[in-house]
């Protein structure tokens, strides 16, 4: 079980490693917008699991698709209203398109994806193929 945590001040790494057939790079378009989710990823033996920040969005918002053993996770974040007060200075929360990436490596049941939104946090679980999965192989006594 590995539990994989990147703060912002490491967004500027090009790319992370490999991790059991999992890649978790960044394309260099990915960092240059804000709107750029945050995302947890946590590993057991079954599967391994993306949790996606994605607050004030609904799944209408949000695209999740696999081609050619990339999953991307996309959408958009909309700014509805303007804020017209005399002491209103500036805007940090993103708006705008987003998308993150992610290369699925053979240990992934691509078949199967699950994905599940709750109080603003995506949750994309990824099923291990059965053969890739760790067993425990008992010992024979003759």
């Amino acid at each position: 079980m590995a539990i994989i945590r990147r703060s912002d001040r490491d967004r500027g790494n090009a790319e992370w490693d490999d991790y059991d057939g999992f890649n978790l790079s960044r394309d260099a378009e990915e960092l240059d917008g804000c709107c750029c989710p945050s995302v947890d990823v946590f590993e057991d033996n079954a599967a391994i699991s993306l949790s996606v920040e994605l607050p004030g969005l609904e799944k209408k918002d949000i695209k999740l698709e696999v081609e050619e053993n990339i999953l991307t996770i996309s959408g958009e974040r909309k700014f509805e209203h303007e804020d017209k007060r005399a002491n209103y200075h500036r805007v940090e929360r993103c708006y705008g398109d987003f998308s993150r990436s992610f290369t699925l490596g053979a240990i992934v049941d691509q078949d199967h994806i699950l994905a599940a939104m709750d109080r603003g946090v995506l949750t994309v679980t990824l099923p291990k193929r059965e053969e890739s999965r760790a067993r425990q192989i008992e010992v024979q006594v003759r």
